[in-house]
């Protein structure tokens, strides 16, 4: 995070009542999405928080109305350090990650990565989902992050739509370029510009550019 942004403080607000800290999170390189957050002054809480996309227009923004804090009843039992760091530790294992070789086992087809990545960018997780077009065969997920923002890119070893279903049932949401590659349909997708993104499909080995119009073929599992 710190390698490709910025943290300032930038003021002081009210927030749900609560004096918090004003901080935006910028990137060190120009047309990346930025953060604004509001952070409680006592409680480090987080109360607020506004996205930007590379133009500085704001994308989503979430906001705490009220807070409340209760006393802590007699008796309870806080967690052992030593089961906080069983937890930290198994939530680490869950996003480690899995060479592409290994998902193209469970997928059943060779797995494609981006030769070329925008700056700051780094494969963090790799893994294995049912294609969301509505045929639900086992697909590809690669997902790169620079430590604040991600970019997915989407695989399948048919021609699909995955496109259709972006951001629901917990796809990622953002600007979205799909391409055919060695039979598969890839989808990159990331809020960040397109013009990344579409770096980012080309470097993919077996890619058709310019990108055509790809028909949708119901498939099945096979």
């Amino acid at each position: 995070l710190q390698r490709n942004y910025q943290a300032l403080l930038t003021g002081e607000e009210r927030v749900a009542g609560r004096t918090a800290y004003r901080v935006e999170l910028r990137p060190r390189r120009p047309g990346n999405p930025w953060k604004r957050l509001w952070i409680d002054r006592e409680t480090s809480l987080l109360l607020a928080s506004e996205d930007y996309d590379g133009s500085g227009r704001r994308t989503r923004a979430t906001r705490v109305e009220s807070v409340e804090f209760r006393a802590e009843p007699e008796g309870s039992v806080r967690p052992s350090s030593a089961l906080i760091s069983h937890a930290q530790f198994a939530r680490a294992a869950e996003t480690e990650v899995k060479p592409p070789d290994k998902i193209s086992l469970a997928v059943g087809f060779k797995v494609l990565k981006p030769r070329v990545l925008p700056p700051g960018y780094e494969l963090e997780s790799a893994y294995v989902y049912a294609c969301q077009c509505g045929c639900r065969v086992p697909a590809a997920r690669l997902q790169y992050v620079d430590g604040l923002n991600a970019i997915s890119v989407l695989e399948c070893g048919e021609r699909c739509r995955h496109e259709g279903v972006l951001g629901s049932r917990g796809l990622p949401q953002g600007t979205a370029v799909r391409v055919l590659a060695g039979g598969n349909t890839i989808v990159v997708v990331g809020e960040i510009v397109r013009s990344e993104l579409e770096k980012m499909a080309r470097s993919i080995p077996g890619v058709q550019w310019p990108p055509a119009a790809v028909p949708w073929e119901p498939h099945a599992p096979k």
